[in-house]
């Protein structure tokens, strides 16, 4: 996100501004400040997608398993 990114650049720059920071988040364009984000998206996706039904269908085979 901008903020993680330029928190980031903040850490390693302690003598800028916050609007200075920001201005290199977004050099490229609106869609720079969101860079480092698809990797990331790429695993937690189908994880998120997946935990609802897999922990229903756990539950309930742990639950017939214990009766």
């Amino acid at each position: 996100t901008p903020l993680r990114n330029g928190l980031t650049l903040g850490s390693q720059d302690k003598k800028a501004s916050t609007r200075a920071l920001y201005r290199k988040v977004f050099r490229g364009g609106p869609g720079a400040g969101w860079i480092g984000g698809a990797a990331p998206a790429v695993v937690a996706c189908p994880q998120f997608l997946a935990l609802g039904p897999v922990y229903h269908f756990l539950n309930a085979q742990i639950r017939d398993a214990l009766r």
